[in-house]
């Protein structure tokens, strides 16, 4: 910063310096994220009816590297007997981010949940290193695992989780990821899941991008016959086509549409090879440099059982800084 100021005073009228000083300038700002997703579903397997929504408020900078932030989520599912599980988890914690790393690490508390859940105490941890231009990894963690399906939540059963990914990109056009996770639940089922894609930015412009994507994904359960959806071994692929156009720029100021088709199968022990879908379309706009609104609406298809789900949903996403 003391160098910055220092340019400022030698070459004031300077565009790339005036640039600097007003990415500095918004660097040191309190940021708010809010995240919402609602859906509604054919099936009730999971839920027929799911609402979503996670709020973010970050401090200013603290030595440049530390923000401390407040967070809170608050989850509501419709099961088939219309009963509803609702669960609301807020906390504090603490975010470092230099060079190429990024860590961030919270404690939450359940103040609403089924059972004996309420009250009950949380720890997450995230890490990311970015290796070098062609390698990043990252790893994460939660005592009280927030993606529990809801049927487990009613049935008064918890899960712990961890993960670990890596990602090896070339440029941006070529771009590799593989994850692996589990999940322990206090019933005693062990779950481990991993997925692996590929995506090619076979056209980027100015005002135009567009890619192709693989994927195949998997995911073993160690106990059966259990409340919520667990087979014993499934195995998922995937084809992603997806474009995404500017429609205006001024300044700081865009919109942008994306529209994304995928289309696969999922082939669940059990049951018969069925086919997977998923269309969804999207705007990012960027108001200015200080805020950021996205909105999706989509609909997908996926089996579960051997019975075909049909989700209509639809998310909103909101970043400001101020």
């Amino acid at each position: 910063d003391a160098e910055l100021a220092e340019l400022a005073q030698l070459r004031p009228e300077d565009r790339q310096v005036q640039t600097a000083l007003r990415r500095s300038a918004v660097h040191h700002l309190h940021e708010l994220i809010v995240n919402g997703e609602a859906g509604n579903s054919s099936q009730s397997i999971n839920s027929s009816r799911d609402r979503r929504w996670e709020t973010r408020l970050y401090s200013q900078p603290i030595s440049d590297v530390w923000r401390l932030y407040a967070r809170s989520l608050h989850t509501r599912d419709t099961l088939a007997d219309d009963s509803h599980v609702s669960r609301h988890r807020a906390g504090v914690g603490a975010e470092f981010k230099a060079r190429d790393w990024l860590i961030s690490a919270d404690v939450t508390r359940l103040t609403k949940s089924p059972g004996d859940d309420k009250n009950r105490a949380g720890i997450s941890l995230n890490l990311f290193n970015e290796i070098n231009d062609l390698l990043s990894i990252r790893a994460n963690g939660e005592s009280a695992d927030e993606a529990l399906p809801p049927r487990a939540s009613a049935a008064g059963i918890r899960a712990r989780r961890a993960g670990f990914g890596i990602t090896v990109r070339d440029n941006e056009v070529h771009r590799a990821n593989l994850d692996v996770q589990r999940h322990n639940f206090s019933d005693g089922n062990r779950r481990n899941e991993w997925s692996a894609n590929y995506t090619n930015r076979f056209e980027s412009e100015y005002q135009n991008r567009f890619s192709i994507g693989v994927g195949l994904s998997g995911m073993r359960n160690s106990l059966q016959g259990t409340p919520y959806f667990n087979p014993s071994k499934a195995l998922a692929t995937d084809f992603t086509l997806a474009g995404e156009w500017l429609h205006w720029r001024e300044q700081q100021k865009s919109l942008w549409h994306r529209v994304t088709l995928s289309a696969g199968t999922y082939d669940q022990e059990g049951y018969d090879n069925l086919p997977t879908a998923r269309i969804n379309y999207e705007i990012d706009w960027t108001a200015s440099d200080l805020t950021e609104i996205r909105f999706a609406l989509g609909r997908s298809m996926h089996p579960y059982d051997g019975v075909q789900d049909f989700r209509n949903y639809a998310n909103v996403s909101f970043n400001r800084r101020f």
